[in-house]
Protein backbone atom coordinates (compact mmCIF):
# COMPACT_ATOMS: atom_id res chain seq x y z
CA UNK A 1 0.00 0.00 0.00
CA UNK A 2 0.93 3.69 -0.39
CA UNK A 3 2.34 6.02 2.41
CA UNK A 4 -1.15 7.37 3.72
CA UNK A 5 -2.46 10.64 2.74
CA UNK A 6 -1.79 13.60 5.27
CA UNK A 7 -2.50 17.50 4.95
CA UNK A 8 1.20 17.80 3.33
CA UNK A 9 0.20 16.34 0.34
CA UNK A 10 -1.44 17.66 -2.37
CA UNK A 11 -3.80 14.44 -3.94
CA UNK A 12 -4.90 14.61 -7.16
CA UNK A 13 -7.40 11.45 -8.13
CA UNK A 14 -8.64 10.50 -11.51
CA UNK A 15 -12.17 9.01 -12.04
CA UNK A 16 -12.83 6.34 -14.41
CA UNK A 17 -10.97 3.35 -13.77
CA UNK A 18 -9.37 4.77 -10.81
CA UNK A 19 -12.05 5.62 -7.95
CA UNK A 20 -14.98 3.49 -10.35
CA UNK A 21 -14.42 0.69 -12.45
CA UNK A 22 -16.01 0.54 -16.22
CA UNK A 23 -19.05 0.07 -17.37
CA UNK A 24 -20.83 -0.59 -20.84
CA UNK A 25 -21.62 2.84 -21.28
CA UNK A 26 -19.46 6.04 -19.81
CA UNK A 27 -22.93 7.59 -18.95
CA UNK A 28 -23.63 4.90 -16.50
CA UNK A 29 -21.00 5.32 -14.22
CA UNK A 30 -22.25 7.14 -11.02
CA UNK A 31 -20.56 6.94 -7.42
CA UNK A 32 -22.83 5.59 -4.48
CA UNK A 33 -23.49 7.77 -1.88
CA UNK A 34 -21.58 6.60 0.87
CA UNK A 35 -18.53 7.16 -1.57
CA UNK A 36 -19.00 10.63 -2.07
CA UNK A 37 -19.35 11.14 1.45
CA UNK A 38 -16.12 9.19 1.91
CA UNK A 39 -14.54 12.16 -0.62
CA UNK A 40 -16.07 14.90 1.47
CA UNK A 41 -14.31 13.28 4.42
CA UNK A 42 -11.17 12.80 2.10
CA UNK A 43 -10.97 16.24 1.44
CA UNK A 44 -11.90 18.00 4.92
CA UNK A 45 -8.76 15.00 6.35
CA UNK A 46 -6.69 16.59 3.79
CA UNK A 47 -7.42 20.45 4.61
CA UNK A 48 -9.19 20.83 1.21
CA UNK A 49 -5.68 19.61 -0.63
CA UNK A 50 -8.29 17.47 -3.08
CA UNK A 51 -9.08 17.70 -7.05
CA UNK A 52 -10.59 15.13 -9.38
CA UNK A 53 -8.81 15.09 -12.21
CA UNK A 54 -11.04 13.28 -15.79
CA UNK A 55 -11.16 13.54 -18.60
CA UNK A 56 -14.83 13.94 -18.52
CA UNK A 57 -16.10 17.20 -19.35
CA UNK A 58 -15.88 19.03 -15.75
CA UNK A 59 -19.80 19.90 -15.98
CA UNK A 60 -20.42 15.98 -16.47
CA UNK A 61 -18.23 15.23 -13.31
CA UNK A 62 -19.54 17.10 -11.43
CA UNK A 63 -22.47 15.02 -11.85
CA UNK A 64 -20.52 12.30 -10.77
CA UNK A 65 -18.35 13.95 -7.53
CA UNK A 66 -19.20 16.12 -4.96
CA UNK A 67 -19.19 19.91 -5.92
CA UNK A 68 -17.64 20.75 -2.68
CA UNK A 69 -14.12 19.39 -3.76
CA UNK A 70 -12.41 20.54 -6.46
CA UNK A 71 -12.92 19.15 -9.85
CA UNK A 72 -10.76 19.50 -13.23
CA UNK A 73 -11.97 18.12 -16.51
CA UNK A 74 -11.46 17.58 -19.93
CA UNK A 75 -8.16 16.69 -19.03
CA UNK A 76 -7.22 20.11 -17.49
CA UNK A 77 -8.58 22.49 -19.58
CA UNK A 78 -10.79 23.44 -17.14
CA UNK A 79 -10.93 23.14 -13.52
CA UNK A 80 -13.13 24.39 -10.77
CA UNK A 81 -13.33 25.95 -7.47
CA UNK A 82 -15.29 23.68 -4.45
CA UNK A 83 -18.92 24.92 -4.98
CA UNK A 84 -18.93 25.81 -8.48
CA UNK A 85 -19.91 24.71 -11.85
CA UNK A 86 -19.24 26.79 -15.14
CA UNK A 87 -22.37 28.33 -15.91
CA UNK A 88 -21.77 28.12 -19.80
CA UNK A 89 -20.84 25.32 -22.29
CA UNK A 90 -17.63 24.36 -22.66
CA UNK A 91 -15.98 25.38 -25.77
CA UNK A 92 -16.72 23.03 -28.82
CA UNK A 93 -14.53 20.73 -30.62
CA UNK A 94 -13.86 21.47 -34.53
CA UNK A 95 -17.01 20.60 -36.19
CA UNK A 96 -15.51 18.98 -39.29
CA UNK A 97 -13.54 17.00 -36.51
CA UNK A 98 -16.50 15.75 -34.86
CA UNK A 99 -18.35 15.06 -37.99
CA UNK A 100 -14.93 12.79 -38.99
CA UNK A 101 -14.75 11.03 -36.03
CA UNK A 102 -19.21 10.35 -35.59
CA UNK A 103 -18.48 9.13 -39.36
CA UNK A 104 -15.57 6.96 -38.08
CA UNK A 105 -18.00 5.35 -35.39
CA UNK A 106 -20.84 5.38 -37.79
CA UNK A 107 -18.67 2.94 -40.30
CA UNK A 108 -18.15 0.63 -37.32
CA UNK A 109 -20.53 -1.08 -35.09
CA UNK A 110 -20.17 -0.95 -31.63
CA UNK A 111 -17.80 2.06 -31.90
CA UNK A 112 -19.37 4.98 -30.01
CA UNK A 113 -18.55 9.30 -29.79
CA UNK A 114 -18.46 10.81 -26.37
CA UNK A 115 -18.40 14.63 -26.84
CA UNK A 116 -16.23 16.37 -23.67
CA UNK A 117 -16.28 20.14 -24.93
CA UNK A 118 -13.02 20.10 -27.24
CA UNK A 119 -12.01 16.67 -26.56
CA UNK A 120 -14.10 13.86 -28.14
CA UNK A 121 -13.83 10.13 -27.21
CA UNK A 122 -14.14 7.24 -29.93
CA UNK A 123 -14.94 4.15 -27.57
CA UNK A 124 -14.52 0.60 -28.97
CA UNK A 125 -15.23 -1.40 -25.79
CA UNK A 126 -17.78 -3.15 -27.89
CA UNK A 127 -15.97 -3.49 -31.28
CA UNK A 128 -12.30 -4.33 -29.95
CA UNK A 129 -11.32 -6.25 -32.71
CA UNK A 130 -11.72 -3.22 -34.93
CA UNK A 131 -8.98 -0.97 -32.58
CA UNK A 132 -6.01 -1.07 -35.86
CA UNK A 133 -8.51 -0.04 -38.27
CA UNK A 134 -10.18 2.56 -35.75
CA UNK A 135 -6.76 3.93 -34.71
CA UNK A 136 -6.08 4.72 -38.71
CA UNK A 137 -8.88 6.21 -38.91
CA UNK A 138 -8.82 8.62 -36.28
CA UNK A 139 -4.87 9.30 -36.95
CA UNK A 140 -5.85 10.42 -40.47
CA UNK A 141 -9.02 12.71 -39.10
CA UNK A 142 -6.62 14.26 -36.23
CA UNK A 143 -3.88 14.73 -38.22
CA UNK A 144 -6.07 17.54 -39.96
CA UNK A 145 -6.04 19.55 -36.90
CA UNK A 146 -2.71 21.30 -36.52
CA UNK A 147 -3.70 21.96 -32.72
CA UNK A 148 -5.06 18.52 -31.96
CA UNK A 149 -3.45 15.33 -30.58
CA UNK A 150 -4.71 11.59 -30.52
CA UNK A 151 -4.95 9.91 -27.30
CA UNK A 152 -4.83 6.27 -26.90
CA UNK A 153 -6.62 5.04 -23.55
CA UNK A 154 -7.85 1.68 -22.51
CA UNK A 155 -10.60 1.00 -25.56
CA UNK A 156 -10.73 4.48 -26.29
CA UNK A 157 -8.99 6.70 -28.79
CA UNK A 158 -9.04 10.33 -27.65
CA UNK A 159 -8.43 13.74 -29.69
CA UNK A 160 -7.98 16.23 -27.77
CA UNK A 161 -5.94 20.10 -28.01
CA UNK A 162 -2.82 20.09 -27.16
CA UNK A 163 -3.40 22.37 -24.43
CA UNK A 164 -5.53 19.23 -22.68
CA UNK A 165 -2.68 17.87 -20.11
CA UNK A 166 -3.30 16.72 -16.63
CA UNK A 167 0.20 17.60 -15.86
CA UNK A 168 0.03 20.88 -17.03
CA UNK A 169 -3.20 21.74 -14.86
CA UNK A 170 -1.67 19.92 -11.93
CA UNK A 171 1.14 21.91 -12.17
CA UNK A 172 -1.12 25.36 -12.12
CA UNK A 173 -3.28 23.48 -9.15
CA UNK A 174 0.37 23.26 -7.40
CA UNK A 175 0.57 27.40 -7.42
CA UNK A 176 -2.86 27.96 -5.70
CA UNK A 177 -4.34 27.72 -2.44
CA UNK A 178 -4.62 24.88 -0.70
CA UNK A 179 -2.03 23.14 -2.78
CA UNK A 180 0.64 25.47 -3.01
CA UNK A 181 3.59 23.95 -0.74
CA UNK A 182 2.54 20.70 -0.31
CA UNK A 183 3.78 17.56 -2.15
CA UNK A 184 1.53 16.18 -4.94
CA UNK A 185 0.02 13.11 -5.15
CA UNK A 186 -1.24 11.94 -8.79
CA UNK A 187 -3.42 8.65 -8.55
CA UNK A 188 -4.75 7.17 -12.26
CA UNK A 189 -5.03 3.95 -14.09
CA UNK A 190 -4.46 4.71 -17.97
CA UNK A 191 -1.91 6.68 -20.58
CA UNK A 192 -3.87 10.06 -20.04
CA UNK A 193 -2.71 9.93 -16.60
CA UNK A 194 0.42 9.18 -17.42
CA UNK A 195 1.38 12.64 -18.32
CA UNK A 196 0.13 13.42 -14.64
CA UNK A 197 2.35 10.64 -12.93
CA UNK A 198 5.48 11.84 -14.79
CA UNK A 199 4.79 15.50 -13.42
CA UNK A 200 3.99 15.08 -9.75
CA UNK A 201 7.35 12.81 -9.81
CA UNK A 202 9.13 15.74 -11.54
CA UNK A 203 7.93 18.16 -8.72
CA UNK A 204 9.16 16.32 -5.83
CA UNK A 205 6.14 14.08 -5.27
CA UNK A 206 4.85 10.63 -5.98
CA UNK A 207 1.85 8.72 -7.81
CA UNK A 208 -0.09 5.55 -7.99
CA UNK A 209 -1.20 3.30 -10.93
CA UNK A 210 -4.20 1.26 -10.73
CA UNK A 211 -3.84 -1.94 -12.29
CA UNK A 212 -1.75 -2.91 -15.07
CA UNK A 213 0.57 -1.34 -17.72
CA UNK A 214 3.49 0.54 -18.46
CA UNK A 215 4.33 3.06 -15.55
CA UNK A 216 6.07 5.65 -14.35
CA UNK A 217 4.08 6.05 -10.92
CA UNK A 218 5.75 5.28 -7.69
CA UNK A 219 3.80 2.76 -6.04
CA UNK A 220 0.88 0.34 -7.46
CA UNK A 221 -2.72 -0.75 -6.33
CA UNK A 222 -4.55 -3.34 -8.30
CA UNK A 223 -8.18 -2.40 -8.35
CA UNK A 224 -10.51 0.91 -7.44
CA UNK A 225 -11.46 -1.07 -4.33
CA UNK A 226 -7.91 -0.83 -3.49
CA UNK A 227 -7.90 2.64 -3.53
CA UNK A 228 -10.88 2.94 -1.58
CA UNK A 229 -9.08 0.66 0.99
CA UNK A 230 -6.19 3.34 1.19
CA UNK A 231 -8.16 6.42 1.38
CA UNK A 232 -10.15 5.10 4.21
CA UNK A 233 -7.16 4.07 6.00
CA UNK A 234 -5.60 7.43 5.79
CA UNK A 235 -8.75 9.16 6.75
CA UNK A 236 -8.36 6.64 10.19
CA UNK A 237 -5.36 7.58 10.47
CA UNK A 238 -6.03 10.71 11.73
Amino acid sequence: MPPLLSREHAVFLDYDGTLVGFESHAAQVFLPERRLNTLRTLFQHLDEGLCIISGRDVRNLSQRVPKDVWRAGSHGLEYCLPDHVPDHPPAPAPHALLQAVRQIAGDHTGAEVEVKGQVIALHYRHAPDARAVLLEAMTQAVSGFDDYSLQQGKLVFEAKPYQAHKGRCIETLMTLSPFQNRIPIMVGDDATDEDAIETVNQLGGWSVRIGAGETSATYRLDTPEDVWRWIEASIASG
